[in-house]
């Protein structure tokens, strides 16, 4: 607060930086920023390059009692970097990624991908727009592919949800729309 205090002329901007602090900028910030991918798509891709992630190895470094075996493939241990791209079903699928983008070359470890794709898709182009939402997309379908397939193992109900309704059809409150869309849906949240 002295600083505050000791400013000469006072501007929210100058508050504003003073209390934020500096920090330095990191580079995978405008796969984030410039992205025009889904939030949630934006968010577990945040989570990935973070390595926060809650895979199965990290899972059991924190004492839980899980095995940590990849839920893809149940041969090595699920790190982000299997899960992402040496899985051979995610390896697929980026196989598919990148042929689909003409992109010449193999898959790559994570933090070499991601690399690559700030020195080769700078810039606000079409092609680099197009192959970060692709890249975002990709990462958000396979992190959700592996939860679905933990959820079908423990047997856990995946529940139906439309849109905007999701906090409505978990309420405890009663509500007529929820319910009229779970109707005509026909689906039920199932508890096993």
């Amino acid at each position: 607060m002295t600083d505050v205090q000791q400013m000469d002329n006072f501007h929210i901007k100058g508050l504003y930086q003073r209390l934020q602090g500096q920090f330095p900028k990191v580079e995978w910030r405008k796969l984030i920023l410039n992205n025009q991918g889904a939030p949630k798509w934006k968010f577990i891709f945040r989570l990935a390059i973070c390595d926060r992630l809650a895979t199965r190895d990290r899972i059991a470094r924190w004492g839980i009692n899980t095995t940590p075996l990849c839920a893809l493939c149940n041969i090595c241990n699920e790190t982000v970097e299997h899960l992402l791209f040496e899985c051979e079903v995610s390896g697929s699928i980026w196989k598919k990624v990148l042929r689909w983008q003409t992109i010449p070359r193999g898959n790559m470890v994570w933090q070499r991908e991601i690399q690559w794709v700030i020195r080769n898709y700078k810039g606000r182009s079409n092609g680099a727009a197009v192959y970060k939402v692709a890249m975002t997309a990709t990462v958000y379908y396979v992190w959700q592919e592996k939860s679905e397939n933990i959820s079908i193992e423990g047997k856990i109900s995946r529940c139906y949800t439309t849109g905007d309704h999701t906090r409505d059809l978990f309420s405890s409150k009663p509500n007529t729309k929820a319910s009229s869309i779970r109707e005509e849906v026909g689906l039920l949240p199932i508890i096993v």
